[in-house]
């Protein structure tokens, strides 16, 4: 038989990913924010952590049509849901060797 059911631990891997997938990049955003937010209380190259938060806002302004709050949500939500098609991807691949 070609079609199999999917096993329960295939929802429940489906869900991490996509869990993992869109807390990552906003982890990463955070990190980054911080960093920058830190620089800029330091004197001499305050003005490093000034402009990298300034750049910051505007990569998150551009996939979020001027909202930067919706362009961390989108950037989340696209890589969770790539990281659900990879996951998709690997358990089919797993499910085609055995």
């Amino acid at each position: 038989m070609l079609l199999r059911p999917l096993p329960e631990r295939f929802l429940r891997s489906l869900a991490v990913a996509g869990t993992l997938g869109f807390v990552a990049p906003l982890a990463v955003m955070g990190v980054l924010w911080l960093v920058m937010a830190s620089l800029s209380w330091l004197p001499g190259i305050g003005s490093w952590g000034q402009a990298g938060l300034q750049v910051l806002r505007y990569f998150c302004d551009t996939f979020g049509s001027g909202n930067p709050l919706y362009g961390l949500l989108v950037i989340g939500s696209t890589c969770a849901v790539v990281g659900m098609m990879f996951d998709t991807y690997a358990v089919s691949v797993s499910r085609a060797s055995r």
